[in-house]
């Protein structure tokens, strides 16, 4: 069975709970919404950006 998700808010956190969902072991379908433009459209001056990295602990 597929869990539907749907997260509002695509910054740090919205982003890394999508990241965390995706990779357990079940089954979801997640929708994320942003208030803001797509950043790769919109000039850099007025995006915001979020200095995150992600890595799988070995």
């Amino acid at each position: 069975m597929v869990k539907k998700v749907a997260i509002v808010g695509a910054g740090p956190s919205g982003v890394l709970l999508a990241h965390y969902l995706l990779h357990r072991g079940d089954k979801y379908q997640i929708d994320i919404y942003e208030r803001r433009s797509d950043p790769r459209t919109v000039s850099f001056s007025k995006s915001r950006t979020f200095p995150i990295s992600l890595s799988y602990p070995f």
